[in-house]
């Protein structure tokens, strides 16, 4: 029954990866035809089958390199240098965001909040704004 179980399981996994590939064909098709450009859809791949319920999706930070285990602390060289690299990325980008930052300094968005929380404290940078429409400056 196991086997039957798994089989079946497997088609409906099958079945729903072309069915999400087809939909979203269809439906950049009908945007580009209503917005009347010629644009193209990707081109159909194979349909990958979906992990399986029971397994656990890794998560983005689990994604990045890291060079500590999880839960350790950062040294506190590597945490002033990324302060200190963080406070020149400010000076030098008036206005960016934290997604912008994460772009452009290359790090995760977790390795980057704990820096941005001592620098508001020391006063050494000033933000504008409310949540995903936070800014941050250099201090005057």
């Amino acid at each position: 029954m196991s086997d039957l179980h798994s089989r079946i399981q497997r088609r409906i996994t099958h079945f729903l990866g072309e069915l999400g590939g087809f939909l979203r064909r269809e439906s950049l098709a009908t945007l580009s035809a209503t917005l009347g450009h010629a644009a193209r859809a990707p081109a159909p791949q194979a349909a990958r089958p979906r992990r399986a319920a029971h397994s656990v999706a890794p998560t983005a930070r689990a994604k990045t390199a890291r060079s500590r285990k999880s839960g350790e602390k950062r040294a506190p060289e590597q945490l002033a240098r990324t302060v200190e690299a963080l406070v020149s990325y400010i000076a030098s980008n008036r206005g960016h965001g934290m997604q912008q930052m994460v772009e452009g300094m290359r790090m995760p968005k977790a390795d980057l909040q704990l820096p941005i929380a001592k620098l508001l404290a020391e006063k050494r940078i000033r933000k504008t704004g409310v949540k995903r429409g936070t800014k941050y400056y250099a201090a005057k």
